[in-house]
């Protein structure tokens, strides 16, 4: 992925901003695999969040983990609630959102979910 496309997902705040990036070697240079992020709504104990695996790497987890690390990262940080918009033929990050080990609610708004994750506990 070029750095002009990877830029806005790593120059964060860290506090109302988090990115994080899984990576691996490939032909002896880095390259990112995996993108997970989350953007709070100002004013807010809520944020939105979003995340990426590369296509040959999906499968094994990785969606998985990048949640559950912004959702621990996010309660540090005073969050409680993640929210998403999912395409409703996205099957693969709703199944991701679905086995969360924190409650989940979705409404659907035409051809997307509108996904509520709350992590208060």
């Amino acid at each position: 992925m070029p750095l002009k496309r990877v830029w806005p997902y790593v120059t964060v705040d860290y506090e109302n901003e988090m990115s994080i990036v899984g990576t691996v070697m490939e032909e002896g240079r880095e390259s990112i695999i995996a993108i997970g992020s989350y953007v709070r709504i100002p004013n807010t104990s809520t944020a939105e969040v979003s995340f990426l695996v590369r296509d040959d790497w999906q499968n094994r987890g990785l969606g998985t983990l990048l949640l559950n690390y912004l959702i621990e990262i996010a309660k540090e940080r005073g969050l409680t609630v993640f929210t998403a918009w999912v395409l409703t033929d996205n099957t693969q990050m709703m199944h991701i959102f679905k086995k969360c080990s924190y409650p989940m609610k979705y409404r659907v708004e035409g051809n997307l979910y509108h996904v509520t994750i709350d992590f208060k506990k």
